[in-house]
């Protein structure tokens, strides 16, 4: 009984392809950030990742490296940020994450350093090895600030199309 609770507690929570939390486990984090945010003023800092050209990927390699791609980012993702950060996959070939206690600048650093480790290690797939790029949209707020998770998430989303329309395979920030 216990072992069946845990795996519909999984499947309800958990992203079936990349085993990351989904859409909806991330948005319970989210709310408890924007509460802690909130009661403490402590830094918050909310990251689009998206990889660059996924539909590509998809239409000249077939969508079983186009999963086996998503897996090793997901996996890159998780691995390369701290255990404090809660990464999530938010949809199709975006990911969020959410840094807490961590100030814009901090969140750009780690942002940067993350694009940089995605493009400089290639991806094997079937056919070989392929080069993957991630384009990153970030959005901070800091204590005294009045910005609902909306909006926040609005402005993430912002970054993220400036990232893509700045050329790709970079992070900015709105």
């Amino acid at each position: 009984m216990v072992e069946t609770a845990a795996a519909l507690d999984r499947a309800a929570n958990s992203d079936s392809l990349t085993q990351l939390p989904n859409r909806r486990a991330t948005m319970v984090v989210l709310d408890r950030a924007m509460n802690q945010f909130r009661a403490e003023g402590m830094p918050l800092a909310l990251a689009l990742v998206d990889i660059d050209r996924f539909k590509s990927i998809n239409d000249t390699y077939g969508h079983a490296d186009g999963d086996r791609v998503l897996r090793e980012f997901a996996a890159r993702l998780r691995k390369h940020v701290s255990e404090d950060a809660h990464v999530g996959r938010w949809g199709g070939e975006e990911f969020l994450i959410v840094l807490t206690r961590v100030a814009a600048r901090d969140a750009m650093r780690i942002l940067q350093d993350l694009r940089s480790h995605i493009a400089a290690q290639t991806f094997n797939i079937s056919q070989g090895d392929i080069v993957v790029t991630a384009s990153i949209g970030l959005s901070a707020i800091h204590g005294g600030e009045t910005s609902g998770l909306v909006s926040v998430l609005a402005r993430a989303d912002q970054a993220l199309y400036l990232a893509k329309s700045n050329g790709r395979n970079r992070v900015e920030a709105v």
